[in-house]
């Protein structure tokens, strides 16, 4: 599906544009040539472009297409297994698109690299959430996707440096809208080791970034929902899931948080829903369990 909707786009990308005066005998060979996916013939055919002084916007649009005609088929090469391979039809992209990243963010998945993964899917959805950058959207579900795998990665890198600036300023999947989907929790990268609450040097540091995103978002009123893996009693996860949040909350309020902030706990009850759970090993999956999720109360 993401293969035929990214190679929809590429054609999309320009049958948009009008047809260019300086270089109608190129534009028809173009579309020609984005319809059969013939990257070759792409690649030959820009210089030539460049040389008939085709306007720049034309050019680029050309250019984003050879990107998402080499992400479609690097992608095909993922889901195979073919990863090196897969990296050698991303050489051909020039220009980075939301197709490209989202496989770069999977091949690092595969490699257990999550650092990478953090950067590329959250640059996958500033992409996407860019007009100039992405014409059309991806759909809301495909999106929703994405910001799901930049979660995963996220929780496991336990930093936001990807997504929140020093300032405060949210990227990724840290903003409140993108395009058409809006995001209804977020999971904060706070680590937690197992049945504790306490918050470790590394948590500080991740928490007090989250405190300039709450200000400078302007949010009033936020909920902090703590959660478990599911290791040991119930009762005592559900105990233990409160306090993560409080321990959240505790420190928002000395980084100087005068939103109005709610606590709870879900325990083990709600694990996080994960798109790559195929790649995560058990403990990396009760990492990204041991969590607080943070939302914004209207």
């Amino acid at each position: 599906m993401f293969i035929i909707r990214l190679l929809l786009f590429c054609y999309l990308l320009i049958t948009m544009l009008p047809v260019v005066a300086a270089c109608p005998d190129y534009t028809s060979q173009v579309n020609q040539a984005i319809r059969a996916n013939n990257l070759t013939q792409l690649e030959q055919l820009l210089p030539i472009l460049h040389k008939d002084s085709c306007p720049d916007s034309y050019i680029n649009a050309v250019k984003r297409s050879i990107a998402d005609i080499a992400a479609a088929k690097a992608d095909s090469l993922v889901q195979e297994g073919k990863i090196s391979a897969a990296e050698k039809w991303l050489k051909h992209a020039e220009t980075m698109t939301w197709g490209t990243q989202v496989v770069r963010g999977d091949i690092a998945v595969r490699r257990q690299d999550w650092q990478n993964a953090s950067i590329f899917y959250n640059q996958t959805l500033d992409l996407i959430h860019d007009p100039e950058a992405t014409l059309q959207a991806p759909s809301n579900a495909q999106i929703e996707k994405i910001y799901q795998q930049a979660t995963e990665a996220q929780i496991l890198t336990a930093n936001v440096k990807n997504t929140i600036s020093r300032n405060g300023q949210a990227n990724g999947m840290m903003r409140g809208k993108i395009r058409g989907f809006i995001p209804r929790n977020r999971a904060v990268p706070v680590p937690f080791y197992t049945g504790k609450w306490g918050l470790d040097e590394n948590g500080k540091r991740v928490t007090k970034q989250l405190a300039s995103y709450i200000k400078n978002e302007g949010f009033s009123r936020v909920t902090l929902t703590g959660h478990t893996d599911e290791k040991g009693l119930s009762s005592y996860n559900d105990f233990i899931s409160k306090r993560r949040a409080k321990a959240v909350k505790s420190y928002f309020e000395k980084q100087g948080i005068t939103a109005q902030i709610k606590a709870i706990g879900k325990g083990e009850d709600e694990p996080l829903k994960l798109e790559n759970r195929a790649y995560y090993n058990q403990e990396q999956i009760d990492m990204l369990n041991r969590r607080v999720e943070l939302s914004e109360m209207k």
